[in-house]
């Protein structure tokens, strides 16, 4: 529980002022929990304080507040007399009697759960302002004792792990304070988001970076994001040339392409794959959002040659598909396919990379992802779930990746 001063205070003088017996709610005043019993004594010495405070007379509460603590001997006056002078330290902007007076109550044994959890977490923060990290470290630590999946707890854990320069220890506690968040249902800041990716590749750690990326882009799922999450990725998995096309592919599927760089990257990526289609389609998109300029130099190089190769592989698809076909092996219907899906024509990609998974010589977990990539972008968004869902092995990331994207995808957004 969080109590002002007044209403601490009230509560205290309240049970002070009454008999031994449990301190009770008076109309209008906040009682103190739990409920405080009191000897003569300890009442005759508490209530001084309390009533000083209640005037916000600093002096007088700080003069009273010895004969109060020495008096105090059980656990509800001991408990008083820390809330009191918890109370007095805030008034006065003191933050070493703050931290007297939660040390007070906690020792005391009779807060409650949840006000220890409070001012478990305002301990943390006194100390952290006065940069005593261990301390502040040491208070949260206690906090995730009682909470064990607190998402903020964890994620102030988190930070501070990052101030000691621990990025292991802190990209942990991210990572649990976001999972925490997810199964509670909180939406928590697209900055932790990011701060745990940059943690996680700064760490090279593959399996982290890609865990991040994913819960970036479903969380925040901006162009910016997805651009961050993928090149991120892309910088720590080691991705071969197979899945570096895929990786383009859900980028500019993401509308995540930002200037020339990417656009050039894109298109000579595709084009060094024998996709000329798809280099041409990146292309001419480059060129319609204002990303690139047909008429210079390296651009206009790259246009023209896969241009030429564009109508070229066009010209060929027909004899590609029929040998496709009629291959004993998959190796051809998924090449075919392949430039099915490049050229813009999905659906009938999907059928032959289907045909190609009956047969024999193929890596099932490319052909899926091909598979679901294609439905995907022909709109077949069940078919395509079904398909990036059976990915497995080293694929799977990006194939979880598509599934976010997919997830999130208006209805009309398919890349042509």
């Amino acid at each position: 529980m969080k109590l002002g001063i007044s209403a601490a205070t009230a509560g205290i003088l309240a049970a002070a002022a009454a008999s031994a017996s449990p301190a009770m709610a008076q109309p209008g005043v906040a009682a103190p929990q739990p409920a405080l019993t009191f000897t003569r004594e300890e009442r005759a010495a508490l209530a001084p304080v309390s009533q000083a405070l209640m005037a916000r007379n600093w002096a007088a509460a700080a003069a009273a507040l010895p004969a109060a603590q020495a008096a105090s001997q059980s656990p509800s006056a001991r408990y008083a007399v820390g809330r009191l002078e918890l109370d007095l330290g805030r008034g006065t902007v003191n933050a070493e009697q703050q931290l007297r007076g939660i040390e007070r109550i906690l020792a005391s044994g009779a807060a409650q759960p949840a006000e220890v959890a409070a001012l478990l977490r305002l301990q943390a923060q006194l100390y952290n302002d006065r940069r005593d990290v261990e301390r502040a470290e040491a208070s949260l630590n206690r906090l995730s004792q009682l909470q064990p999946n607190d998402p903020e707890t964890l994620a102030l854990l988190g930070q501070l792990s990052r101030v000691r320069e621990n990025s292991g220890q802190a990209l942990n506690f991210f990572r649990r304070s976001l999972a925490a968040s997810d199964a509670a249902g909180r939406r928590v800041p697209e900055s932790r988001y990011k701060l745990a990716l940059a943690l996680a590749l700064q760490g090279n750690q593959r399996d982290a970076t890609a865990d991040l990326a994913r819960r970036l882009v479903t969380a925040y799922p901006s162009a910016t994001n997805w651009r961050d999450a993928l090149l991120s990725y892309r910088d720590v998995a080691q991705l071969d040339a197979a899945s570096t096309i895929d990786l383009w592919r859900l980028l500019r599927a993401s509308g995540a392409l930002a200037g020339e760089r990417d656009y050039l990257a894109a298109a000579n990526a595709f084009d060094q794959a024998n996709l000329a289609g798809e280099a041409k389609a990146v292309l001419d998109e480059g060129v319609a959002n204002n990303m690139l300029r047909a008429s210079e130099g390296l651009t206009r190089t790259l246009i023209t040659r896969v241009n030429g190769r564009a109508t070229t592989e066009r010209g060929g698809l027909a004899a590609r598909i029929a040998s496709g076909r009629n291959a004993a092996t998959g190796a051809p219907a998924r090449a075919a396919a392949d430039l099915l899906l490049a050229h813009g024509r999905h659906a009938e990609a999907a059928e032959l990379y289907r045909l190609a998974a009956t047969k024999s010589g193929e890596d099932a977990d490319l052909v899926n992802l091909r598979l679901g990539e294609a439905l995907a972008l022909a709109g077949q968004t069940a078919e395509a779930q079904a398909a990036l869902q059976a990915v497995g092995g080293q694929r799977a990331e990006l194939a979880r990746l598509w599934l976010a994207w997919l997830a999130q995808r208006p209805a009309a957004a398919v890349a042509g």
